[in-house]
């Protein structure tokens, strides 16, 4: 497998493609180097990164048990063992509270349910900087993408676009440590809880861990939340913020 990248033309054992974006590198078999803006329908990103690197693909009802179809393809394990020296490890109980507590900050100031969710999932091995805001204008899948990423001075990256019918959310986490970063590109189905079809042992205003109060939805304006140091935030109607 190759990939190189000439500005915004894209040659790969794929084929030849030509995307909004404007990238210079070149990876094979998973090991390279890029430098560039990126796709520009996702947002302005700016970025440079030389490792290795390896994606998975994994799917489940919640967070848990996507992150353990992850594991079960030996995505946490290998990712480890490559990095070590560097990384001693990379516990899934820690993974595990972070992306649930990230993903909660999006869901639970939007009253929403994560029902099921399927993505992917790229380990990096190397040292990376990357910077960039989504704004809220249509990116690659669709998704109206509200959000930030700074890995070398926040160590994180948090994006999310929700369906106007709130139904659906694309959903992207970044988890930087500096030597060993991965990226999560979510799709989920999820579930209003004002909406009086909610599931029968949730009730609105309580988070599906039960318990937790959500931040009742606002009248108007944007949802804001804030997580390491920047905001993410939603438009209740529209699905968008400018």
């Amino acid at each position: 497998k190759f990939e190189v990248d000439i500005g915004p033309v894209n040659v790969s054992d794929q084929g030849v493609d030509v995307k909004a974006k404007f990238d210079f590198g070149v990876s094979v078999e998973g090991v390279g180097a890029k430098v560039g803006l990126g796709n520009l329908q996702d947002g302005v990103n700016v970025g440079a990164a030389v490792g290795c690197s390896q994606k998975f693909v994994g799917q489940g009802e919640d967070v848990v048990s996507f992150l353990k179809s992850i594991k079960a393809q030996g995505g946490l394990e290998n990712a480890t063992m490559e990095a070590e020296g560097a990384l001693d490890r990379m516990d899934f109980n820690e993974t595990l509270a972070t992306m649930t507590g990230l993903l909660g900050e999006i869901l639970r100031p939007l009253n929403l349910k994560a029902r099921s969710i399927k993505g992917e999932v790229v380990f990096t091995i190397g040292v990376s900087v990357t910077a960039g805001l989504s704004l809220g204008w249509e990116d690659s899948d669709g998704y109206k993408l509200v959000g930030a990423a700074g890995s070398l001075a926040l160590g994180a990256e948090a994006r999310a676009g929700v369906t106007a019918a709130k139904d659906k959310m694309k959903a992207i986490v970044g988890i930087n440590t500096g030597v060993l970063n991965s990226r999560y590109v979510l799709f989920m189905e999820v579930k209003d809880l004002t909406n009086p079809e909610a599931d029968s042992n949730i009730t609105p205003g309580q988070t599906s861990e039960g318990g937790n109060p959500a931040h009742p939805p606002e009248d108007e304006g944007c949802h804001c939340v804030e997580k390491f140091n920047f905001s993410i935030c939603f438009e209740q109607e529209k699905g968008e913020c400018w």
